[in-house]
């Protein structure tokens, strides 16, 4: 839950700060549907760059665990699967509602948001 919480609002966060950028876009001629589907590339871009490295780390890290928990197998799939797709839906359920918002606002409102 903390980590998804986290992705969450950094995903959240982070499409905020770009309301300018999105009103520049809007205002030269960019349409709803291509500032949101701008914003949910990016955060997938961000989460999958993000994701690679978490499970390269989890897969080293399996022998370590196995060690000390029982009954745990060196690289469970279910568990590495079910831990990216809480990453990876956490990130989109952030980048959704601001790539929304950004997407049906005057470009005016989006520059002059600070």
């Amino acid at each position: 839950m903390m980590i998804g919480t986290g992705v969450w609002g950094l995903s959240h966060s982070r499409l905020r700060r770009r309301w300018r950028e999105f009103g520049i876009r809007q205002a030269l001629g960019a349409t709803g549907a291509h500032i949101r589907r701008l914003a949910l590339t990016d955060a997938f871009l961000v989460t999958a760059g993000g994701a690679a490295p978490g499970l390269a780390g989890s897969w080293a890290v399996g022998a370590l665990l196995k060690s000390w928990l029982y009954q745990v197998t060196d690289h469970d799939p279910w568990s590495m699967a079910g831990g990216i797709a809480l990453v990876v839906a956490a990130a989109f359920a952030g980048a959704v509602a601001p790539a929304r918002h950004a997407g049906r606002l005057d470009p005016t409102i989006l520059l002059r948001d600070e």
